[in-house]
């Protein structure tokens, strides 16, 4: 039987300006130590079925086995306040006798033969497991007590040169950030990460004897002595989905003495040049938010951000939250594209903007009968928004297209639109930042039914600078200068409607311009009795009556009160369904 025994053990001691929290698996379970706002956690899991482990078993073994990975793999969970930790593994065979100068792996119980240990980290469980057919990408696992071999002369391999090199590291970071170590021979890309994450072993059986092989594998979790230097904690912006807005870079950086200033360095694209600028500091002269925003003009299109931050203090120290070789990346894009099931959930669409609202969708339980991909992109090329000419002075101030297009809910769906007002004087700007000569106040939603855009209207929030309406269905949705609404334009375009055909066209007929307003629809037939009352958005009849059931075909009227002028008028009108 070859396994790999966890047994428990705390450590706390300081090495150089380090300080360390260990964790090493428990056979019976989990091992979770912690040092200040420092907290480590190891447990095995079961392959098959990612269940808790008593141990990491290889099993029987046949004599012919080279390579080979066990039934189970490790879950590491973290947490650091620290302005730079990292998480070493590693085992500590001080049984070992057998001779060599490198005692890494599972051992004997005589501490004579050995068996060499691999392991392999991800950011995610792998199903099934990983394939071990070659050591190529996996790194060696070191022993606290190997030494470099004088009889090579390409690599230091003891342990302390391990260590001072990294090749022990299984990933790093701060705060908000965690960086997995690279593949030993992939270039160093940055490969982030966030906690839980997996490591995965393999075993080099070829020259094993027989024999029951153990070990004790370790995890050490070490960060830098705060009193140092500066701590930046910093929530790292990992996409936006909009240009045309500002992006708002926030950080929290303390220390011991004072913090004196704070910088962020970025470019745009890896080509682009490096800039500097300072970050508005706020605070305590011991604690401070710092705050940098991009001004919108310095991203025009999708691309990627790298940026870094540092601060100094009083005493010339600098703390670092990343640097110019391991930047943070923001993927700039203009959508965004998420599954939604039968549960619900929001999909939103990120701008980097912490001061405004968002562009979401609010999809709620029960809307939806199967998994189903929402994307939200935004439109920014006039030549890409339906129906409309760059000839024409009814400018949109913003466009977003909502997909499966043309998709209808069976519960009604919550949609949030983002316009840009990024002087905060009223007057919204448009993705290309060219201030609008009406206040945000004149807004209005719009939706393109497939011939021409018509209103919606909505709930304005000046303070998040959205939009908010209710629908049923998605398509393009865009924010426009609201035109002026007579009792005309609030009349459904649809004069027949056909809910019984299953082809999904021409079911529903919208009230147009109703969105923000606070009225009640009344659906009478031809001889007075109601049928169907609506007292809330979105505002539309699909032809059923208040059980639910398609009404029998013929003429139906409908009456309701909408503004127009300032002041409530009656509306009325006939619809016709068809069966």
């Amino acid at each position: 039987m070859l396994e790999t025994i966890f047994q428990n053990m705390l450590a706390k001691r300081s090495l150089l300006s380090f300080l360390l929290v260990a964790a090493i698996l428990i056979i019976a379970g989990s091992s979770t130590v912690s040092y200040g706002q420092t907290t480590l956690s190891v447990q095995a899991k079961n392959v098959s079925d990612d269940s808790d482990a008593p141990s990491i078993d290889f099993g029987q073994l046949d004599p012919d086995t080279n390579l080979d990975t066990p039934d189970q793999y490790i879950e590491i969970d973290y947490e650091s306040d620290q302005s730079l930790w990292f998480i070493n593994i590693y085992t500590d065979n001080t049984n070992w006798s057998g001779g060599g100068y490198q005692r890494g792996g599972l051992v004997t119980g005589d501490g004579k033969q050995r068996a060499p240990l691999l392991w392999r980290v991800y950011n995610d469980v792998q199903i099934g497991g990983v394939v071990f057919s070659t050591i190529t990408d996996w790194a060696w696992f070191k022993d606290r007590g190997d030494w470099d071999d004088p009889n090579t002369t390409q690599y230091d391999e003891s342990w302390v040169s391990a260590f001072s090199d990294g090749y022990v590291n299984i990933c790093y970071g701060g705060p908000s950030y965690t960086n997995l170590s690279p593949y030993p021979n992939d270039p160093p890309d940055l490969r982030p990460a966030s906690s839980p994450i997996y490591v995965y072993l393999g075993g080099l059986f070829g020259s094993a004897g027989a024999g029951e092989y153990s070990t004790i594998i370790s995890f050490d979790l070490y960060h830098l002595a705060p009193e140092d230097k500066p701590v930046i904690s910093h929530k790292p912006i990992e996409g936006i989905g909009i240009i045309g807005n500002k992006i708002v870079f926030n950080a929290k950086i303390t220390d011991d003495k004072s913090v004196e200033s704070a910088t962020i360095h970025y470019r745009i694209g890896k080509s682009g040049n490096w800039q500097s600028a300072p970050m508005a500091l706020q605070g305590s002269p011991v604690e401070k938010t710092a705050t940098y925003i991009m001004p919108s003009q310095i991203v025009s299109q999708p691309c990627q951000i790298y940026y870094w931050l540092e601060a100094s203090d009083g005493e010339g120290y600098i703390g670092y939250w990343k640097d110019e070789s391991y930047p943070q990346i923001i993927e700039v894009t203009q959508s965004i594209i998420e599954t939604v099931g039968y549960k619900g959930g929001k999909v939103i669409l990120p701008d980097g903007n912490s001061d405004d609202g968002e562009v979401m969708v609010d999809i709620p339980e029960g809307a939806l009968s199967k998994d189903t991909k929402i994307t939200i992109k935004q439109i920014t090329d006039l030549n890409g928004i339906p129906g409309y000419s760059q000839a024409e002075d009814w400018k949109p101030v913003a466009i977003y297209n909502f997909t499966e297009e043309g998709m209808k809910f069976k519960k009604v769906v919550t949609m949030n639109l983002l316009y840009f007002d990024l002087d905060n004087n009223g007057k919204p700007e448009d993705w290309e930042g060219k201030e609008t000569e009406f206040s945000e106040s004149q807004l209005a939603c719009y939706w393109w039914d497939g011939i021409t855009w018509r209103p919606v209207g909505g709930k304005i929030d000046s303070d998040r600078n959205i939009v908010t309406v209710k629908i049923s269905h998605f398509s393009y949705y865009g924010l426009f200068k609201a035109r002026p609404m007579g009792i005309s334009e609030y009349r459904p375009k649809e004069r027949i409607i056909t809910p019984a055909y299953v082809d999904g066209k021409n079911d529903v007929a919208y009230f147009s311009g109703l969105s923000g307003q606070t009225t009640t629809i009344r659906i009478y037939d031809i001889t007075g009795e109601k049928i169907r009352t609506i007292d809330g958005e979105p505002y539309e009849w699909d032809g059923k009556d208040e059980d639910g059931n398609i009404v029998e075909s013929g003429v139906y009227i409908y009456q309701f009160k909408a503004n127009v002028n300032g002041k409530k008028r009656s509306v009325n009108g006939t619809i016709a369904v068809a069966k």
